[in-house]
């Protein structure tokens, strides 16, 4: 067996942590009709949220743990942070209305 140093190996770019920008999916460059399929998957995975067990919640859905006042606050919390850390992604190419979610959950806009 021989011994190599991690900084003496190049990489071959396969199982590297390292990100290429002109790997990254360009939004903007796909048809029409295939960046709108696009976002309406995306937005069917933001919206689905609600309808998922979420273990922050105690395993409840977001829809059963609006019903107490505690979860509802919980929910809100959850929502919120899932917002703030999307706002600070660095030119995203999709942003999801998180006010959407707000109304199917019946919680009060911001």
């Amino acid at each position: 067996t021989t011994y190599r140093d991690m900084e003496d190996i190049e990489p071959d770019g396969i199982g590297s942590y390292e990100s290429d920008e002109s790997d990254e999916l360009d939004l903007n460059a796909l048809p029409e009709e295939e960046r709108k399929e696009i976002i309406g998957f995306l937005e069917k995975q933001f919206m689905g949220w609600a309808k998922q067990k979420i273990p922050a919640l105690g395993n409840l859905t977001p829809r059963q743990a609006i019903k107490t006042e505690s979860g509802k606050k919980q929910v809100i919390a959850l929502i919120n942070s899932y917002e703030n850390s999307h706002e600070i992604m660095s030119n995203p190419q999709f942003r999801f209305d998180f006010n959407k979610l707000r109304r199917t959950l019946g919680i009060e806009e911001e």
